[in-house]
């Protein structure tokens, strides 16, 4: 059985639909037909539900500081929701929404900004959707987000810092307390410790720009 799709628009009325139409055949000569009329409101209205909730997502997470998201889902969930979140796993929650709300806005950025041309020039050359995006708008969509998203990731790594504030203990919360458990015999060892912190997110952060760098130079 062999089957041959097709589709096409028609009016009815106030409202026009996109019909699917699958046609059947089998070897003894009999033919089936399945057909489905998909009513453009009913698509606009799926559009407006899948969107809109994303935009909002996007907008509110990529805009709220994070110390404030921090704040929000470690002392808000316990009060609001009686949620007993400690502050590690609260601040994995608001480093993986913050971490894909500003990735998802790389990639959308990534994508759009791949002139038209390009999809045009793959269609007279005869490449299906598929192929289009293997060949032709992937890879120059991955080349330009290499460079937005190390410096995401470096960012993410630096921000770390802020989960002191709801008593997760971290890098810069271990050097508070050797300063302060220090600071009768050592008063000026501040100087030493953070030199060591900044030592150490230096070369957190430098491998990655090191990857990023032979990247470009291999794609290029």
């Amino acid at each position: 059985m062999e089957p041959n799709t097709f589709f096409s628009e028609e009016e009815r009325g106030p409202r026009s639909t996109t019909k699917l139409e699958i046609f059947f055949s089998q070897s003894n000569g009999d033919r089936y037909l399945l057909r489905v009329d998909f009513p453009h409101d009913d698509v606009n209205f799926i559009h407006f539900n899948l969107y809109e909730p994303f935009r909002l997502y996007l907008e509110f997470i990529r805009f709220m500081p994070q110390l404030v998201l921090l704040f929000i889902v470690y002392f808000g969930s316990t009060r609001a929701l009686g949620w007993d979140l400690s502050g590690e796993a609260a601040s994995v929650i608001v480093f993986v929404l913050w971490g894909t709300a500003e990735m998802g806005d790389l990639v959308r950025s990534a994508f759009i900004s791949i002139p038209k041309h390009q999809y045009e020039s793959s269609e007279v050359l005869g490449l299906t959707k598929g192929q289009t995006y293997q060949y032709i708008i992937i890879p120059q969509t991955l080349r330009r987000l290499l460079p937005l998203s190390i410096n995401l990731i470096t960012r993410m790594i630096k921000t770390t810092s802020l989960v002191l504030m709801i008593g997760v203990v971290e890098m810069l919360k271990v050097a508070q307390q050797i300063i302060e458990a220090n600071r009768m015999a050592s008063p000026n060892a501040a100087f030493g410790v953070f030199l060591v912190v900044f030592i150490l997110y230096f070369f957190a952060c430098w491998p990655i720009s090191l990857l990023a760098r032979y990247l470009e130079k291999k794609w290029r």
